[in-house]
């Protein structure tokens, strides 16, 4: 099987574990959606709506276990990442932060969503990501660049977290 045709991606896919393939062909069915979403009806309500479509299970605790929640947060959004490059959705970091966010959710880890600007050789840019335990599970920073201030206010759906 050659390397990148749609027969090689599947085999890949396939070696998954169980977990990890139910997060990527979730993933692959959202981007889309949520991209969808987003130009039609916003951000607040696309929000609300994966917020529906993703009850909440037993929240874990960020006590102890909050490296392990990070650990699991980080996992989740590669995933979520290799779906989006595979799966050639073109979603950008909201739809991203957006489809981790809600199957961080679903997992029981609670997170974020956050939104931040900067500028960057004289263009404003802005950038979405999640926030689990107090870090940052953010795959698309540039190290090298001035970090993306987030915006202190922004609780998206009028303050609904999880």
């Amino acid at each position: 099987m050659a390397r990148g045709t749609g027969v090689g991606r599947f085999a890949r896919l396939w070696r998954l574990p169980a977990r990890q393939r139910r997060v990527v062909g979730e993933a692959l069915v959202a981007l889309p959606l949520v991209r969808v979403g987003l130009a039609v009806i916003g951000v607040n309500r696309t929000y609300r709506l994966l917020a529906w479509a993703s009850p909440v299970r037993e929240m874990r605790s960020s006590g102890a276990g909050g490296a392990e929640m990070v650990s699991a947060a980080l996992a989740i959004a590669r995933l979520v990442r290799a779906a989006a490059i595979y799966g050639r959705s073109g979603a950008t970091c909201l739809p991203r932060a957006l489809v981790t966010w809600a199957i961080l959710r679903r997992e029981g880890i609670t997170s974020d969503v956050r939104l931040g600007a900067r500028m960057c050789a004289g263009h404003f840019e802005a950038h979405a990501w999640i926030e689990t335990a107090g870090q940052e599970i953010d795959l698309d920073a540039d190290a090298d660049l001035d970090p993306f201030v987030p915006f202190d206010a922004m609780e998206l759906a009028a303050g609904l977290r999880h």
